[in-house]
């Protein structure tokens, strides 16, 4: 089995891999390469990341890998199963989504979470994110009675050599007792690990202020812990999403020009079935295409251009009787466009990033190494992160990193 101390600085984390052949290559790829820990949680994909994980870790190399998985998001079918569990404390966000780390709950879900990945043990197992009873209005000695419940039913796990490790993930530890979880760390051997998110934006824990103390990534290592990092490469910056990592380059004035007639005929279509209907041909008048009017070339990421195009334009297509073969190659085609304006939105912002950065000596302006690899790089050697968790969802972003691997 793999020691904490050869753990390799390099991660991935499957929030968005699910059972595919591509994902399978990818994870057999870095593997390969040298990256020895994988991240994952019982809600990733509905747990689709888990049986990956578990279709690909036979059992010849599963020495050779540190599976981390999290426990306390209740979704999917998993709503039904645990509401047959007599007297399962849970908190109800959403019909789709409840939450609980409930000991009952944590080991209905331990026992799913090594079906799925195939195991007889999953080295480390993080509490998901308990600031959830916070924003519910739990007090902060209600969490730590709820967390150090929690702990001791992964003790006793331990003992049986489900897991061999556990700790907490989280993504506000303001929200969290951190200081009295730390104080009582002696109680709980086997809690050694903590993750949290951190990137050249987000980077808090370089100088995080609980309750009057300094929490640094230097005083986590102290008490023992080791520190993965998330969401290395996604952050919010100017108010919008920011993917932290380059962009194909883009000629932006002929994309202009191409997608403006296409949209323009797209338009002239719709005024045409609105003056059919006897109805106002004024395009102000109607959200759902008024919204890609206004805002085509500045939405945020592709995710939310998807949600737009399903949740606005095609009900609005549908309810004009134009969803047809005519209709669906133009949206296609613009939202190709429109991806486009998306990257190369985020390009423009990551380059006055950039400048912020090499004006805070915090990179070079000669360095020519790809950007996710100069992060990664100060992520580990200058603010100390023991793992960065990175989604490597292809065998190049593999590549790009692995040059890092110690």
């Amino acid at each position: 089995m793999i020691k904490i101390n050869e753990i390799s600085n390099i991660g991935i984390g499957t929030y968005r891999m699910e059972d595919t052949p591509e994902y399978y290559k990818t994870l057999k790829y870095a593997i390969d390469s040298g990256i020895n820990i994988i991240d994952s949680a019982s809600n990733y994909n509905f747990g689709n990341s888990e049986k990956l994980i578990g279709q690909t870790i036979t059992s010849d190399i599963r020495e050779k890998v540190f599976i981390i998985s999290k426990v306390g998001y209740i979704q999917g079918n998993d709503i039904k199963l645990v509401k047959e569990i007599d007297n399962l404390s849970l908190i109800e966000f959403s019909e789709n989504f409840y939450y609980s780390l409930d000991p009952k709950f944590i080991s209905f879900q331990l026992k799913q979470s090594l079906k799925r990945l195939n195991t007889e043990y999953i080295d480390c197992y993080l509490l998901h994110n308990p600031e959830y009873y916070f924003n519910k209005g739990y007090n902060k000695e209600q969490i730590k009675d709820i967390i150090f419940a929690s702990f001791s039913l992964l003790e006793r796990e331990v003992e049986k050599g489900k897991i061999r490790f556990y700790g907490i993930s989280c993504n506000d530890f303001n929200k969290i007792p951190i200081i009295e979880i730390l104080e009582s760390i002696e109680n709980f051997p086997a809690f050694k690990f903590v993750q949290f998110p951190f990137n050249i934006v987000e980077n808090n824990l370089s100088d995080y202020n609980v309750e009057s103390c300094n929490l640094t990534i230097k005083k986590l290592k102290e008490y023992g812990l080791f520190t993965l990092s998330n969401r290395p490469l996604n952050t919010v910056y100017q108010g919008k999403t920011l993917r932290l990592t380059d962009m194909p380059s883009q000629d932006i004035e002929s994309i202009n020009q191409k997608e403006e007639m296409l949209f323009d005929s797209f338009q002239n279509t719709i005024k045409e079935s609105l003056v059919q209907l006897g109805e106002d041909t004024d395009l102000e008048n109607y959200y759902p295409i008024f919204f890609f009017v206004e805002n085509r070339k500045n939405i945020a990421n592709v995710e939310a251009i998807d949600k737009a195009i399903y949740e606005y334009l095609l009900p609005f297509l549908d309810a004009l009787n134009l969803r047809n073969a005519e209709t669906t190659k133009l949206i296609t085609e613009l939202r190709n466009y429109w991806i486009i304006y998306t990257q190369w939105s985020n390009q423009e912002r990551l380059n006055i990033l950039k400048q912020d950065m090499i004006k805070e000596h915090k990179m070079s302006a000669t360095d020519k190494r790809d950007f996710s690899h100069i992060l990664a790089d100060y992520y580990l050697n200058k603010e100390g992160v023991d793992c960065v968790l990175m989604g490597l969802r292809k065998t190049d972003y593999v590549d790009k990193v692995k040059s890092l691997l110690l």
